[in-house]
């Protein structure tokens, strides 16, 4: 897979991270690098009740950029949420559309009992493959 600004590699440090961070994915914000990461062929977006917002505004204006690099999947970690507004819903649904169109997935991964409970009921479950067990992480230095 081609190199994607502003999404780095599970095994490359995030340059510009602050000095003294590891990168193991929580959100950074715009000015402190990327929320988004690589983890093999795939694009992980975590989001958590805290971040949803930045993180869903920044997949709408970075996605195109997201998916030049040719991911297998776009893979959505929402372990950190604990329900799904209707503006996330839809911002998803959005992001599916344009993953759809260059041939890529959008997994949600990890939803806890509550959260998969939601996506089942309002069938949600069958637009998104639901990946249960940990989302692949940013691989330590030298490991």
């Amino acid at each position: 897979m081609g190199s994607v600004p502003g999404v780095h590699r599970a095994d490359e440090p995030d340059s510009r991270l602050p000095a003294g961070t590891d990168g193991s994915g929580a959100h950074h914000g715009r000015s402190r690098g990327s929320v988004y990461y690589l983890c093999d062929d795939n694009v992980v977006v975590p989001l958590s009740d805290g971040t949803v917002r930045e993180a869903l505004h920044d997949l709408r204006w970075r996605l195109e950029e997201i998916l030049a690099g040719g991911p297998a999947a776009v893979i959505v970690d929402v372990a950190g949420l604990t329900r799904l507004s209707s503006v996330t819903v839809a911002a998803l649904l959005w992001a599916n559309r344009r993953c759809v169109t260059r041939g890529v997935r959008l997994d949600l991964s990890d939803p806890g009992g509550r959260l998969a409970n939601q996506l089942r009921t309002a069938g949600l479950d069958t637009i998104w493959e639901i990946r249960t067990g940990p989302t692949p992480t940013r691989k330590a230095q030298g490991t």
